[in-house]
């Protein structure tokens, strides 16, 4: 059997105008606006549970919610998560707020800060540990002791990149592969090695190799591979029709999706030769063992599609929003309420293309025999 392997890292952006979070078009320049029952069940109701779990600390967003920059933003960051989450921790604010609040501002923001580090993180204990690194100046002496906590933590990082692997499509059971496979060839990002090395670009922002992280501030580095984020609903690198070619070539095309979120798949997903897709997510620095693990049935697969996946971008009930000159403030409005993802999909009986949680299994199972017995009323 001759199979080709495609893999991609086909990767999204996060919805464009997420509350109390940013986007790449003008992120510093929409306004989300929500109303309050919306704003609390959906978007905020995250950081209660954080503050439930015990957060220390809390950075509010670049861009304004309710036309006010949520750094200044009494009603997010005051009334909602002090006065009525109960966050007792310290806030780590962006880099835009009114000149004329900065100084009361940051002593607010201040004043809890050294509490919450003792009450929370306990760093007022004589056992706390110093500091022992710089995440800007990896390579410094000074500060750096370059402890080695990593043990064999890469057990648990293949492990779990191989438990959240979904497989959507299995034609005529191509997976799991035999051991006994004479011909394997990879095409695409994954393919080989990046050319830039594991850490070559500031808070992972790159897309070369494979997807193994979203970029940004919140990146760590790694010790083997290296890549970031999308903004858009489409594959990186000409990926859509790398896939059509692949499979005009060969019957047996396997594709492999790293991504941080749905892609419109509508180009191939129903081509006779594209016999399996495989969605990745972001697996970290294990990805390529994860993969082949999940590949010759080394470990079976469990992982279920964390995101309902479209036919469609106009399916979506989020578009992009851009234009506006250099200094306008684009309004967002979340005029859909609470009817987003499948309460959307629902209410306008839209075609899915794979549902939230769905996922196929190498395990297989019938019913047989099924009875059917009546109870008694409990009238």
């Amino acid at each position: 059997m001759k199979l080709l392997w495609v893999c991609k890292s086909l990767a999204l952006a996060r919805r464009l105008n997420i509350s109390l979070g940013t986007n790449k078009n003008k992120r510093t320049q929409e306004t989300s606006d929500i109303d309050d029952r919306t704003m609390h069940e959906i978007y905020a109701h995250p950081f209660l549970k954080s503050v439930m779990a015990g957060v220390a600390s809390m950075r509010c967003s670049y861009n304004p919610v309710d036309n006010t920059y949520t750094c200044e933003n009494d009603r997010a960051m005051n009334d909602i998560i002090e006065r009525e989450y109960g966050f007792q921790g310290s806030g780590v604010s962006s880099t835009h707020m009114h000149p004329g609040l900065v100084v009361d501002r940051i002593l607010e923001h201040i004043r809890p800060f050294r509490p919450s580090l003792n009450w929370i993180l306990h760093q007022d204990s004589p056992s706390y540990p110093s500091f022992n690194f710089d995440a800007f100046k990896t390579d410094s002496e000074e500060i750096n002791r370059h402890v080695d906590v990593q043990a064999d933590h890469w057990k648990l990082v293949r492990t779990i990149g191989a438990a959240s692997t979904v497989l959507l499509k299995n034609t005529n059971n191509a997976l799991p592969l035999e051991s006994s496979l004479r011909s394997l060839v990879t095409v695409g990002s994954d393919g080989g090695p990046g050319r830039a090395g594991p850490n070559a670009f500031v808070d992972q922002g790159g897309d070369v190799g494979v997807l193994m992280m979203g970029w940004g501030s919140g990146t760590a580095n790694f010790t083997s591979l290296g890549n970031g984020d999308r903004n858009n609903l489409t594959a990186w690198h000409n990926g859509d029709n790398l896939v059509l070619a692949v499979a005009a070539q060969n019957n047996n095309t396997i594709v492999v999706v790293h991504s941080v979120g749905p892609l419109i798949l509508e180009l191939w997903i129903d081509h006779p030769n594209v016999t399996v897709l495989l969605w990745a997510g972001l697996q970290g620095e294990e990805a390529g063992h994860s993969i082949a693990d999940v590949l010759f049935s080394d470990f079976n697969l469990l992982g279920k599609l964390p995101h309902t996946t479209m036919r469609d971008l106009a399916d979506y009930s989020a578009q992009r929003i851009i234009g506006g000159h250099s200094q306008d403030i684009i309004t967002i409005l979340y005029t859909e309420g609470f009817k987003i993802d499948y309460q959307h999909f629902d209410t306008k009986n839209i075609m899915l293309q794979y549902e939230f949680s769905f996922r196929l299994s190498y395990m297989a199972f019938s019913y047989s025999n099924l009875k059917i017995t009546k109870l008694p009323s409990t009238d």
